[in-house]
């Protein structure tokens, strides 16, 4: 990994001190959180359910999510970066005292939580940095209920990081369903189901 790599993976990948901090500002502007409640759209959150976000970042979807909860509900967050662990929970600290968040470090190869736990399931600019998307998806689909969507975004470099077959593979391969994808405002979102199975 070259210099420049370096810094854009600090800043964006694995957000981790100074550059991170300055990372997590900007992936908190406006055209984030115009995506998230996009995100927050396809998956047609209703108040009671339980969310999952995979790579939170600045916690910008967390909190657009909490607020279709209307207080009865639950959104979790998964991110293996301690600086965005850190400024998420100071933007959702009212939420996580409410009960209706909790943000814990780690990976979505690992998600701990007991099989189809959640409705609905999503990851914003983040799937082309997870190191096993098979796997990771996978793991995704066990904590979904029978019929749970899952929705992934992927906007700037993200976009060019993957092709539609590459993503449409793996979706299919971790054994997804009903799986389409959509042009918005150069972002590309990928809706999908976990199917009527319960594993």
């Amino acid at each position: 990994m070259g210099f420049v790599e370096r810094v854009l993976w600090r800043t964006f990948g694995l957000p981790t001190g100074l550059l991170g901090r300055m990372g997590g500002k900007i992936m908190a502007g406006r055209r984030q959180r115009e995506i998230a409640e996009r995100v927050v759209e396809l998956l047609e959150v209703r108040q009671g359910e339980t969310v999952l976000e995979i790579g939170f970042g600045p916690g910008i979807g967390i909190e657009c999510v909490e607020r279709r909860l209307l207080g009865v509900g639950l959104v979790v967050g998964i991110d293996p970066s301690e600086v965005m662990l850190k400024a998420a929970k100071a933007r959702n600290a009212r939420a996580i005292g409410a009960g209706t968040v909790s943000l814990l470090s780690g990976t979505v190869e690992r998600i701990p939580y007991r099989d189809a736990f959640f409705d609905k399931a999503y990851a914003m600019n983040s799937f082309h940095l997870w190191p096993d998307p098979v796997t990771g998806l996978k793991e995704v689909r066990r904590v979904l209920k029978p019929e749970g969507t899952l929705v992934l975004s992927f906007y700037g470099p993200a976009r060019r990081a993957v092709t539609r077959e590459q993503v449409l593979g793996t979706l299919r391969q971790a054994g997804f369903v009903e799986t389409t994808d959509l042009e918005r405002d150069a972002v590309t979102f990928w809706v999908a189901r976990k199917g009527r199975s319960a594993m």
